[in-house]
């Protein structure tokens, strides 16, 4: 089954209103549609230009597939994986001081705190 034009609108929609509603204003968006391995969605943040390509599948494959596949939610998950990305990518590397998480962790809850 192919992923209809509606359902990107959906996906899209809703990662940028959940975007909008948690203050991640800063960073350049681009959506597109391919074909994923074992998702429904991906995203890739490169944060120095405050760049993110978020990407949506084409097409599902299986019947569990169509069950399961939201766009609105994925929408969601995919903003929520770019809250939390600059944390992520942060905690990679061993030369990051705890100072510097600390702080970025209470960057993140301070967005959560204005909508939760």
């Amino acid at each position: 089954m192919k992923v209809t034009k509606k359902q990107f609108n959906q996906f899209k929609k809703s990662f940028t209103d959940t975007c909008d509603r948690l203050g991640l204003t800063e960073y350049q968006i681009t959506f597109n549609q391919d074909i994923l391995e074992g998702k429904f969605a991906s995203i890739v943040v490169d944060h120095e230009p405050c760049m993110a390509v978020v990407t949506l599948c084409i097409g599902l494959h299986y019947k569990l597939d169509k069950q399961e596949f939201n766009p609105i939610w994925l929408g969601k998950h995919e903003a929520l994986h770019l809250l939390l990305a600059k944390f992520a990518f942060m905690a990679e590397y061993r030369s990051t001081l705890i100072s510097d998480l600390d702080k970025e962790e209470h960057h993140i809850i301070r967005r959560l705190e204005k909508v939760l």
